[in-house]
Formats: C-alpha cells, structure tokens, sequence
C-alpha cells in the first residue's frame, strides 16, 4: 500500500512558477507533476554522480591492492624478514579491506540509480 502523498508549501520567484507553468504545458503535466519529476530526476543526477566516483574510486583501489601484491611478492621473493613480509601483506589487506566497502557502496548506488531510473521510465 502506498502512502498517501503529502501536500508540502514553499516560496518561489514568480519567473520560477512562469518557467515551471511553460515547461508543464510543454510536457502536459500538473505543475506540482513538473516538480516532482524535476526534483527525482535531479536525484537521478545526483545518485548517478556519486556511482561514478564510487567507480572510480574503486578502480583506484583494485590497482592498489594490485601494487601492494606485486610488492609483498617482490619482498617475499628477496627473502625480507618476516616484520617487513608482515608490513606489506598488511597493506594489501588494507586496500582489499577498502576496495571491498567501496565496492558494496558501487552496488548500493547502482541499485538505487536503477530504482530511481525506473520510477522515472513509469511516469
């Protein structure tokens, strides 16, 4: 069941509701309809943004995990003592650990992004 939409008052130019009141007769949608859709795009946007930093990001993070393990086998490799060996899987894990969260965070906006795509496609 969903929940009842609520009414919500706020102020804007009188330019503002002139565009708004064009662009809903372009579109053929209440007013209030071209602002609700305008504001879930405008999320859209947002959520889609921040997805392609967490993207980039997490790029960022599989080559370092990637350096880290090319360098614990380079130290491994040289016969390192065990508290350098030590110190370099240590880093490896913590980019892994990084790269993971970022990863889980990726999926979550990719989902959301999605969510919010559809939403918008049924309107």
């Amino acid at each position: 069941m969903n929940a009842p939409d609520i009414q919500f008052k706020f102020r804007l130019s009188a330019e503002l509701r002139d565009r708004l009141e064009r662009a809903a007769a372009e579109t053929g949608r209440s007013i209030s309809a071209e602002i609700v859709q305008r504001l879930e795009a405008s999320f859209v946007t947002i959520e889609g943004k921040m997805l392609a930093n967490r993207l980039d990001e997490l790029s960022s993070l599989n080559d370092a995990v990637q350096v880290a393990e090319n360098e614990l086998a380079t130290v491994r490799d040289a016969g390192a003592p065990k508290a350098t060996v030590a110190d370099f899987k240590n880093r490896r894990d913590h980019a892994a650990m990084l790269r993971d969260r970022v990863k889980k965070e990726a999926e979550f906006l990719r989902t959301l992004t999605e969510m919010h795509a559809v939403t918008l496609s049924g309107r």
